[in-house]
């Protein structure tokens, strides 16, 4: 038997679609294709077929080094959200898995998981995000004349309007609305953005309930709880199966930081409203480990634990940041030692099993810490200096540590 990471195939160029802006790809983590296509042309692209290939023949996909590079490194990966593995419990084995045999270079590609990203309007500028996903982020960048995102062409992505939010063309949305395209469609995932504020997932949920697909598909969405909007968890209550996202990397000053632009107090109002919901929505936090969070994540681990008390069904999920100006191994060796103790006291707090998948991946970051041989660099101090002049924020005072440069 073939387990998960003996054999690296992700069956992603086969059932998923993935589309931000005007760009198709199998998946979000593959987001530099710069592929301005319809799903047709995607669907027969040489692009699409080579990574094909690259699967069927055992080799990994240049596409693909971001699921590699956290795999080779004990940490969960998106590849692994399809095996539905998340390093906890017994490691999957591709023979039992659905998708066992079923995909050569030519199967044709139909779309099971459809992943949306209309626009970049959003009310934050997180730190690990850019301007295709943040219109702030790129108010914020063309203010202060900063270099652009490596992905900023996705799908002939265009920073020309004064409020530089970047919006979806509608013969692309109409394309999208074409019900045979969306025969085997069993789940849409809304981002952003922020996905309350988009208004062209409200008249795209409108479509799937018109269309009859509600009866046969999930949604899955990502918030940042900036917004609660009962127009959108109403169309949401029309689903079979809703899976609510709310992305929260801290708490108090933390998520300020992290995830500026709202204060933490709406956060907190509008987290503890959608906490509440009843069926069909299934609620879940998204974690983004980053060196900041790592700081304090004590105090995310307890905020976690108060959660389920009030809905003992919440889940999680996570994945860890791995730009380095945010990654853990090039903060301050003194930094780092901080967050060893915090994702002690974090592992320790997390003791139920809803809690299981990002305790994992806290087990596993220590373990990397403590072992990283490599030398460190100045990022993470260079980084968090620059967006603290640029925001006029303070991380000493955030944290109550100081931020000093890494000893050369």
């Amino acid at each position: 038997m073939t387990k998960f990471r003996d054999k690296f195939f992700c069956p992603a160029p086969w059932s998923h679609l993935y589309y931000q802006m005007n760009s198709p790809s199998p998946c979000h983590i593959i987001r530099n294709n710069q592929l301005n296509m319809t799903v047709e042309e995607y669907h027969n692209s040489d692009w699409l077929k080579e990574i094909k290939t690259d699967m069927v023949e055992g080799r990994v996909p240049k596409a693909c080094s971001n699921c590699k590079a956290k795999e080779d490194l004990g940490l969960k990966s998106t590849r692994g959200a399809t095996w539905r593995y998340y390093n906890v419990g017994p490691e999957p084995e591709y023979e039992n898995m659905w998708f066992y045999n079923k995909f050569d270079v030519d199967t044709p590609s139909h779309i099971r998981r459809l992943e949306l990203r209309f626009s970049n309007l959003c009310n934050m500028k997180c730190r690990m995000c850019d301007e295709t996903s943040s219109s702030e982020w790129a108010l914020e960048k063309k203010k202060h004349n900063l270099s652009p995102s490596s992905v900023n062409n996705i799908g002939g992505f265009q920073d020309t309007n004064s409020t530089h939010v970047i919006r979806i063309t509608e013969d692309k949305i109409d394309a999208l609305k074409n019900v045979e395209l969306l025969t085997h469609l069993q789940r849409v995932c809304f981002t952003g953005g922020e996905p309350l504020l988009i208004k062209e997932y409200y008249d795209y949920m409108d479509f799937l309930i018109d269309s009859g697909l509600n009866n046969q598909t999930d949604i899955e969405l990502f918030t940042n709880c900036s917004v609660y909007n009962p127009l959108f968890v109403d169309r949401l209550n029309k689903f079979k199966h809703v899976e609510l996202t709310m992305s929260l990397d801290g708490v108090g000053k933390t998520a300020e930081y992290i995830r500026h632009g709202m204060p933490w107090s709406t956060i907190q109002k509008n987290v503890l409203k959608f906490n509440s919901l009843p069926k069909p929505i299934k609620l879940y936090v998204n974690v983004a480990i980053s060196g900041y969070t790592l700081l304090d994540v004590s105090s995310l681990a307890k905020f976690l634990m108060q959660l389920y008390e009030t809905n003992p069904t919440i889940g999680i999920k996570c994945y860890t940041v791995l730009m380095p100006g945010l990654r853990f191994q090039c903060a301050p060796i003194h930094l780092q030692k901080v967050m060893l103790t915090q994702m002690e006291e974090a592992i320790e707090t997390l003791n139920v099993p809803n809690f299981d998948i990002f305790r994992n991946e806290l087990i596993n970051l220590r373990t990397e810490l403590l072992t990283w041989k490599e030398i460190r660099v100045n990022t993470f101090y260079e980084f968090t200096k620059q967006y603290d002049e640029i925001r006029n924020e303070n991380f000493e005072e955030t944290f109550g540590l100081k931020l000093y440069p890494p000893a050369i």
